[in-house]
């Protein structure tokens, strides 16, 4: 077994190529993954699962695979943690656009049209600053 800082679901020293391309397959298939999959993408006769089972236990196909699966998902979460940042940004960075017009329209700078009046009014019942429908 491989005993370096090498990712579990590289391949181990002293695993035989054949051994890692079918674990790969095995690997990449996600959460329904199979031995009997692993065999028929190898185009294999049913015969060599026995060979599969015997790679899968001596270089714990499960753990690699379930350690490669929670890899993908860390890669994920930050992908969707940064996609919200960018949304939140992008919220505020409104909301201030919202805030100015707002205090121009309170300082007289420019005359306050309906349609922006409605907008703004809009745009706080949905932040949920202002809850009364009888606003006007």
């Amino acid at each position: 077994m491989d005993t370096t800082n090498k990712p579990l679901w590289t391949r181990f020293d002293g695993e035989s190529s054949q051994a890692f391309d079918a674990f790969t397959i095995y690997r990449d298939m996600g959460p329904l993954r199979s031995y009997n999959k692993v065999l028929k993408e190898l185009g294999a006769k049913a015969s060599y699962i026995r060979q599969i089972q015997r790679w899968a236990r001596t270089y714990k196909w499960k753990f690699r695979a379930d350690s490669y699966d929670d890899h993908l998902d860390g890669i994920k979460l930050q992908f969707k943690q940064k996609e919200l940042e960018k949304l939140h940004r992008e919220a505020l960075s409104h909301s201030l656009e919202v805030l100015q017009n707002l205090i121009d329209i309170t300082n007289g700078a420019f005359p306050a049209s309906r349609g922006t009046l409605d907008g703004i009014e809009s745009y706080f019942r949905i932040i949920g600053l202002i809850r009364d429908t009888n606003v006007r």
